[in-house]
């Protein structure tokens, strides 16, 4: 059976938001490199640019092991907390605390820690969903404390968070880190011209 005209729109409108999101490759190697060099050129370590990238981006700094938690892309968008099964550079299999299983790219995950005030949503009684503050969290019974930013404070199993999708694209952020480098050396410049001039 033929797709629709609707059907092959939408399939290929998600091949081209994957291929435009995906950060594996040589291409993607390549820009990161180009990010890299520029901000040593400016004066910053190689390995501050990489943790930078690896916090702006939410990268895992790691391969992941399997076991460990990530939050994973779901089909709404949204992020829920997932075990790996397995992975490789191209993908990583996760299996959601929910129930499903399913293949995500690397694109699609962000490092999972609950650390006292990352922000996650929940739905909290009576008002639905509601973005809080972490307050603690419990790795062997899989419990998360939140606060509502109201003074009260719930404990929610960790199934039953999530974060929401990601709001800007990778394209307007690598426009904003080439601009901020590049201002970062003009008045780099700037400031040794001047330094260079009182110096005579």
């Amino acid at each position: 059976m033929p797709l629709t005209d609707e059907e092959l729109r939408a399939v290929l409108a998600r091949a081209e938001e994957i291929d435009r999101a995906s950060r594996t490759g040589a291409e993607w190697k390549a820009e990161v490199a180009a990010v890299v060099s520029a901000a040593q050129e400016v004066g910053f370590s190689r390995q501050a640019v990489e943790r930078a990238l690896t916090e702006q981006l939410d990268l895992p700094t790691a391969p992941l092991e399997p076991g460990s938690l990530v939050w994973a892309r779901s089909a709404d968008e949204k992020y829920y907390v997932a075990k790996v099964i397995s992975g490789s550079e191209d993908g990583t299999h996760v299996r959601f605390l929910r129930g499903s299983e399913h293949s995500v790219g690397p694109h699609e995950l962000r490092r999972c820690s609950f650390i006292p005030g990352e922000r996650v949503i929940v739905d909290w009684p009576m008002w639905g969903e509601w973005t809080c503050s972490v307050i603690s969290y419990s790795a062997e019974s899989g419990i998360v404390t939140v606060n509502d930013g109201w003074g009260e404070t719930r404990t929610f199993p960790i199934s039953e968070v999530w974060l929401a999708p990601r709001k800007a694209d990778g394209a307007s952020a690598r426009k904003r880190a080439y601009a901020i480098l590049a201002v970062g050396g003009m008045i780099g410049a700037v400031i040794g011209s001047l330094v260079t001039a009182l110096v005579r």
